[in-house]
């Protein structure tokens, strides 16, 4: 007696089709989610500066001191400081400036340290935070160049956010392109 056998499956001609349908599937899907990628990174950096800000600014209310954001090159190091020449992606440093003079001296208590941002965001700005942005106790904002508003613009493979803060110290985020 013999029976009759049935084999189910795929042929080598169906899997081959297959995984050349998929391959070109995913090189169109590529493009996009490297876009996607950069756009969490900048959109990541952008927040981090933004949550220091207002951080910053509800500290000097709650504390009625001045409360102080500055660059710094070198927040790995167990006491960072301020630096006129580092750049806002290399870190930052948020104090309370008891002396208000914009940079972390002995008489100033550190709040928080904020790491780098991630390889290839640009930061820049105009001169108004050129080198540091101070909160008032009345939660306005002062500029390095003495400017109560200003922006910095965060760039990354033409990809864009505007971090603008206004005369009443009040933070925003704007998108748009590098």
């Amino acid at each position: 007696m013999r029976g009759t056998y049935s084999c189910h499956g795929f042929t080598l001609v169906e899997l081959m089709i297959t995984l050349t349908i998929a391959g070109i599937m995913l090189s169109l899907a590529a493009p996009s989610f490297q876009t996607f990628i950069r756009n969490t990174q900048v959109r990541s950096a952008a927040d981090d500066l933004v949550s220091i800000f207002n951080y910053s600014r509800s500290e000097a209310v709650k504390r009625g001191w001045p409360v102080t954001v500055c660059k710094s090159a070198n927040v790995e190091t167990a006491a960072p400081t301020c630096s006129t020449s580092a750049g806002w992606k290399d870190g930052w440093l948020a104090f309370v400036d008891a002396d208000q003079n914009g940079t972390f001296n002995g008489g100033d208590t550190r709040l928080k340290i904020g790491r780098p941002t991630t390889d290839g965001i640009a930061i820049s700005g105009g001169t108004s935070f050129a080198d540091y942005l101070t909160y008032l106790p009345t939660g306005t904002s002062v500029g390095s160049s003495g400017n109560n508003s200003g922006a910095l613009d965060l760039c990354l493979a033409g990809l864009k956010r505007t971090i603008s803060v206004n005369t009443t110290g009040r933070v925003r985020i704007d998108t748009g392109h590098c």
